[in-house]
């Protein structure tokens, strides 16, 4: 990305195939294409044996058993079935606590990745009411947006197309409707094809009901 638009990414680049039709080109075909293929693994397996099979390749991490792994030992632990491990008790890499503290302690601290309402226009070239991810300053007034300034022309359009599934989504709940959760879909860059798009909204609506 960084040779593509001359800008690093951050506070990661791990979630940048989510948002570009090409992220093939640069990381593989490694995701777990909906609907292309079948899903399996055997019965008993753990999580951390990377135990699905998608598409005929083996060794693909499996999020599902690892939730419910994750589930267990905290239930084995309020059970008292097993002793509270200092595992637990570890700080994840998620910003929500360290932030709250921020703002309880009044530490005055710079965070590198908030998401807030751009409503100061952090980031002038994008919609006031879009969330966006930037830099903060964090103390026992709240939370206060590093300015940015306008992004490339490139970027604000992957930005934009983001911001108008988002508004889609919105209003598909507000309004129930089927159409609408398909047009944010099919605006996804990584969707390509109609037909799949439907078939996995209606399977997902069931999931959900």
């Amino acid at each position: 990305m960084y040779e593509l638009f001359g800008l690093f990414t951050y506070p990661a680049a791990s979630h940048i195939g989510e948002y570009v039709s090409f992220a093939y080109d640069i990381s593989g075909p490694v995701f777990l294409n909906w609907g292309l293929g079948e899903v399996s693994q055997r019965i008993g397996a753990k999580a951390s044996e990377h135990v699905y099979t998608v598409e005929g390749k083996s060794g693909q991490p499996s999020y599902h058993l690892w939730s419910e792994e994750q589930a267990d030992k905290i239930q084995r632990v309020v059970e008292s079935k097993e002793p509270l491990r200092e595992e637990f008790a570890q700080p994840s890499e998620e910003l929500a606590v360290p932030i709250i503290c921020d703002i309880e302690f009044d530490h005055k601290k710079k965070e590198l990745s908030v998401n807030v309402p751009n409503e100061n226009l952090a980031v002038s070239n994008l919609p006031e009411d879009a969330i966006v991810e930037v830099s903060a300053q964090v103390d026992a007034e709240g939370i206060h947006p590093i300015e940015v300034g306008p992004l490339p022309e490139v970027l604000t359009a992957i930005c934009r197309n983001q911001i108008s599934i988002q508004n889609l989504l919105v209003e598909a709940y507000r309004k129930k409707s089927k159409k609408l959760l398909l047009h944010a879909l099919i605006l996804e860059p990584t969707v390509d094809s109609v037909d799949r798009a439907k078939k996995m909204m209606e399977h997902l609506l069931k999931l959900e009901a």
